[in-house]
Formats: structure tokens, C-alpha cells, sequence
């Protein structure tokens, strides 16, 4: 006689799909105020902020990621963005931390 046969194997489910938390977004926040002696010294350049997030919409942390190369500018980018505001990211319909880069220019207008 022949061996019973083994039930078939459960097939397993399929992997649930990633949910991915939307990033936080900028909102309208004031621009970074021009350090006088940056602008006297002829200084420019881009900072890149790297901006933790909070469910509310605040600033939670902050750090420069990249360099302007003027450490004037670099401040008064890391002492504006201090203070904005946010869209925090979302995860469907609850709001989550998120980090979010911010790129603050500083530019010269007409050699001034």
C-alpha cells in the first residue's frame, strides 16, 4: 500500500505592501536675514540643512550638512530654520517625524 500523502503546503502570504512615510514639506517660512559682515566680505554660497521634524510641525533637531564655507552664513541659516515651521510627514492619515533637507542660498544681487 501506498503512504498516505501529505496535505499541500499553505502557501504563504503575500508580503504585505511598504509604507512609506511621506516626507515633511517646507510650508512658507521667512527667509534667512543676510549677515551684514557676510555681505561686506562679498560672502556667498549654499548651506544644506539637515532638519528633524516633529509630529507638530517643529523643528525637533538640525545640523549642516553641508557647508557654505562661511560660517557666518552657515549660522544664520541653522538660526532661521530654527524657527520655521513645518508640514510634519505622514503615514497615511497620522503624522510622523521626518527628516527633510533644506537648501538656503545666499547670493549677492548685482555685486551688492
Amino acid at each position: 500500500p501506498r503512504p498516505p500523502s501529505a496535505p499541500p503546503a499553505a502557501e504563504a502570504p503575500p508580503p504585505a505592501p511598504a509604507r512609506i512615510p511621506a516626507a515633511p514639506a517646507y510650508g512658507e517660512n521667512p527667509a534667512p536675514v543676510y549677515p551684514r559682515l557676510a555681505r561686506r566680505r562679498g560672502q556667498e554660497g549654499e548651506v544644506v540643512l539637515r532638519v528633524r521634524v516633529g509630529i507638530h510641525g517643529a523643528v525637533l533637531d538640525l545640523a549642516v550638512e553641508t557647508s557654505s564655507g562661511h560660517d557666518l552664513l552657515d549660522q544664520a541659516a541653522l538660526e532661521a530654520v530654527r524657527a520655521w515651521r513645518f508640514r510634519p510627514g505622514r503615514l497615511g492619515d497620522e503624522a510622523v517625524e521626518g527628516e527633510v533637507r533644506v537648501p538656503v542660498r545666499f547670493e549677492l544681487a548685482g555685486g551688492n
